[in-house]
């Protein structure tokens, strides 16, 4: 147990630093998480109150999430990602530097939990989960998306042609979600399946858009070897089979799901 605890903690810390390095300039690369930030923001019915913003970033979403609520707390486990967010809000509202398997928030506090494309980083889904649950006041709601089992599958594929190491972070099957959301002891819940493409005039800015909001964190111990040119190069070469009249394409199978304190 210790080494596993220890093991989770390094993960922890690998994404913190990862993150941090990515804050500066995240909000240059994050379409998709303003996309489906949107698109979740609308299970959320007549929310007021407190809202919890979970793994916020450099808090791309306060101004929606602020103006459907009373008070905001943003939470990130990466320190600068916290420092650049604290320089949107308003001097009610605040943000924690904290794991979401492990908010820092009393039992019973919060009206609202959102987490926008942020648990898929989480050791223990189950856990994050649990605690959304726990903070959630008896009439709370909960709003949260993740990339899904299928998502990058080109860059997978173009990958595979070269080597068999992960070179993108393997993402939960809608199956295996499901049943950590049960586990974790929600019974009466809503989910969706979403499909979106983004499209790149070529595989340098496919590469840096990934890399930009982090999404390129794999976390191996294995070293995949340097990026040489000529590495790049065949790299590109077995992207572009997928190449339409829009450009390459970045598919992201992403999963919706929102539940209820009343009915869990």
């Amino acid at each position: 147990m210790m080494e596993a605890n220890n093991l989770s903690a390094q993960r922890r810390h690998q994404i913190a630093r990862h993150f941090s390095r990515a804050a500066h300039a995240y909000t240059s690369h994050d379409e998709i998480q303003q996309i489906l930030g949107q698109r979740l923001m609308q299970y959320l019915s007549e929310p007021g109150g407190r809202i919890a913003d979970i793994g916020c970033g450099p808090a791309s979403l306060y101004q929606p999430l602020r103006a459907l609520g009373d008070h905001y707390v943003g939470i990130d486990v990466a320190t600068e990602m916290v420092a650049v967010a604290r320089r949107k809000l308003q001097r009610t509202d605040t943000v924690l530097l904290a794991d979401a398997e492990s908010l820092p928030l009393q039992t019973a506090c919060v009206d609202v939990c959102f987490a926008n494309m942020s648990l898929q980083w989480c050791a223990n889904l189950i856990q994050a989960i649990t605690e959304m649950k726990r903070v959630l006041t008896p009439h709370g709601q909960a709003a949260f998306n993740l990339p899904l089992e299928g998502s990058f599958n080109e860059l997978r594929q173009s990958w595979r042609q070269l080597d068999d190491l992960p070179h993108t972070q393997p993402f939960k099957s809608l199956n295996t979600v499901l049943s950590q959301i049960e586990q974790a002891g929600i019974t009466g819940y809503h989910y969706a399946v979403i499909e979106h493409t983004q499209w790149f005039a070529d595989l340098k800015s496919l590469m840096r858009s990934i890399k930009g909001v982090g999404a390129n964190f794999v976390g191996r111990d294995n070293n995949p070897g340097l990026m040489t040119p000529r590495r790049f190069a065949r790299l590109s070469e077995n992207y572009e089979q997928y190449r339409t009249e829009n450009g390459l394409p970045l598919n992201w199978q992403v999963g919706q799901f929102y539940f209820l304190s009343k009915i869990n």
